[in-house]
């Protein structure tokens, strides 16, 4: 089962009555994921909130012997998704190896990323939803956009590209699926591919379904992923 509000999708997986999982994902990229983990022998069975911002595991929901209430699954996830939207209005930043990320709001309900490697002072937005923002929160670290790696072909995806090129130069990444639909593309990628943003390592992976030849950035070296509307 699949519902979408606003900037969450909930998607509840079935199997033999019990809930096997339960994700939350921002239109941009993944805000938080829940998993429900199988115990170990003698364990108590647990459904783990791990934020996908680098900031690690959250919180632990036990589960109650003898049934795991769909309720419950959904209190968590609201007051998970009201802490996420009551933050929207500030910034966040966190230090993952050689990189820099840059969490900020945007379309009033969204966020968006800039990656920062440290060595090189390379620079880039993943996707471009609003432009003021993205200047803004480039002004506000000292940081010059280099690059922008594009998701998919959607207008709230690409929206920025051509205005941010042509105010910063900067170097446009994008799926080769979709690359006569991305605005000012310049290196079109497949799953499969890598690259290097300065001195960081940034594999491409394959996730179409929201779109056909939808991308999203992986960089092992700072245990983040982009995942864009996958």
């Amino acid at each position: 089962e699949t519902r979408c509000s606003g900037m969450v999708r909930f998607t509840r997986a079935l199997t033999g009555g019990c809930i096997a999982s339960l994700s939350i994902c921002s239109s941009l990229s993944t805000a938080a994921a829940f998993s429900f983990c199988p115990p170990a022998r003698g364990m108590t069975t647990g459904l783990h909130l791990s934020h996908r911002l680098g900031l690690g595991l959250v919180g632990t929901l036990p589960r109650q012997a003898g049934g795991f209430e769909a309720a419950k699954v959904r209190a968590a996830a609201q007051g998970a998704t009201q802490g996420a939207m009551q933050s929207r209005a500030c910034s966040a930043a966190a230090a993952q190896g050689s990189v820099d990320i840059e969490q900020f709001s945007c379309l009033q309900d969204n966020y968006g990323f800039l990656i920062h490697d440290r060595a090189t002072g390379a620079t880039a937005a993943i996707d471009t939803p609003e432009v003021a923002p993205i200047l803004a929160a480039l002004d506000r670290r000292g940081w010059k956009l280099s690059h922008i790696l594009n998701t998919h072909h959607h207008g709230d995806h690409t929206g920025g590209n051509a205005e941010l090129k042509r105010l910063t130069g900067c170097t446009i990444v994008g799926p080769s699926g979709e690359q006569s639909k991305i605005p000012g593309i310049d290196t079109a990628l497949n799953g499969g591919d890598t690259f290097s943003l300065g001195e960081t390592k940034v594999e491409v992976m394959d996730v179409g379904g929201h779109t056909i030849g939808h991308i999203a950035y992986h960089l092992p070296g700072a245990g983040a992923a982009f995942v864009g509307d996958a």
